[in-house]
């Protein structure tokens, strides 16, 4: 008895010692390596990469849709070993464009992930990457994000988050567009969540809701109504778009993502 127990014991140690040997060779492993083994057609390009996959950085980070691509700026990771305690992986991370930097922390889940602490600026062509309603309005400005937590799997989403649009402007027109918010509130079950999007100061109104059920695309609208009179036709290029006004003088824009 004691002779099995002593086998068993010496396994274990084996065992563990493997675990920690692969680990180890893991995190001394080139994150370049890795990343040269993406596939081709992958959306996003990481370029000039150093470190590790536990603490690196990538200079460039690139997003493709279709024949347009997008410069995120440098991305750099941190590994947060504590969080192995919860079952969870975790990443703190920041990504930088000039003086900008968006920064938080997620956290892969077996059944999802979540965001925590995200907050920083972002250059707002990203929303046309994003979705292809926003990308008829050719985005330009700054998005300012704020994600307290923010958690989500296939059924469930639980959190809230909120992101700013300021000095908004459209490649479409000349004039500016104004200063935008839009916020993002799950329901308590989480089988559910409300975004709203609402008009801070502008020249064209921007306002409109929706629903988002994890698993299925969001659903929603925009109003888009310029100043009346003359100062509502510079808008008009962008807003011819959309096609006709109702009858309270509004260009509805359905929420659609790519």
């Amino acid at each position: 008895m004691k002779q099995t127990h002593t086998r068993r014991w010496r396994g274990g140690l084996i065992l563990v010692g493997a675990l920690l040997y692969l680990l180890f060779l893991i995190a001394q492993m080139p994150v370049v390596w890795l990343i040269d083994r993406m596939p081709a057609d992958s959306p996003v390009s990481l370029l000039q990469a150093s470190g590790s996959p536990w603490h690196g950085q990538v200079a460039r980070v690139i997003w493709r849709v279709d024949t347009e691509r997008i410069e995120l700026g440098a991305l750099s990771w941190r590994w947060l070993p504590g969080e192995l305690l919860g079952g969870r992986i975790g990443i703190r991370f920041g990504l930088q464009r000039e003086a900008d930097v968006l920064g938080g922390i997620v956290l892969l889940e077996q059944n999802g992930w979540t965001l925590k602490n995200l907050r920083g600026p972002i250059d707002a062509n990203v929303l046309g990457f994003a979705s292809r309603a926003f990308g008829l309005l050719q985005p330009q400005g700054r998005l300012i994000v704020d994600i307290p937590s923010l958690y989500h799997s296939s059924r469930r989403i639980h959190g809230t988050a909120r992101i700013d649009w300021l000095n908004a402007r459209s490649g479409l027109v000349d004039a500016p567009l104004g200063d935008y918010s839009a916020q993002l509130n799950s329901d308590p079950d989480g089988r559910r969540a409300h975004f709203e999007m609402r008009t801070l100061q502008a020249g064209l109104s921007i306002d409109g809701a929706g629903e988002y059920f994890p698993g299925k695309m969001p659903q929603g609208a925009l109003r888009l109504k310029p100043p009346a009179g003359e100062g509502g036709r510079v808008y008009r290029p962008l807003l011819n778009i959309l096609g006709r006004p109702n009858a309270g003088g509004e260009w509805l824009l359905s929420f659609n993502p790519r």
